[in-house]
């Protein structure tokens, strides 16, 4: 499966829903990209896709110095997952390619 390409998702955080775009570049297993939300796009780190599965890490500097990190399935043109956000525990991830 192809997961390079443009994909829209959306966060449950605590505070809201949020939406973001990831550009996704794979090269076998190792995935590179970024992840943009609110005006600001990150690089994706320690980006990985594997049975399925895409999991990289964010690390935000606004609102405050964070690591998110995300797993999440994909199955055709949909993702469906969580993230890890730092020390305030996990939020659901839907997405679809765009």
């Amino acid at each position: 499966m192809d997961v390079a390409g443009k994909w829209n998702i959306s966060v449950n955080t605590p505070i809201g829903r949020q939406e973001a775009v990831l550009l996704l570049v794979a090269d076998g297993a190792d995935l590179t990209g970024t992840c943009t939300a609110g005006g600001t796009t990150l690089p994706l780190q320690d980006g990985r896709f594997e049975n399925d599965v895409i999991g990289f890490k964010v690390r935000l500097v606004k609102p405050m110095p964070m690591d998110c990190t995300y797993a999440l399935a994909v199955t055709g043109d949909n993702l469906v997952g969580d993230v890890k956000l730092g020390a305030f525990g996990k939020a659901k991830v839907t997405g679809a390619r765009a």
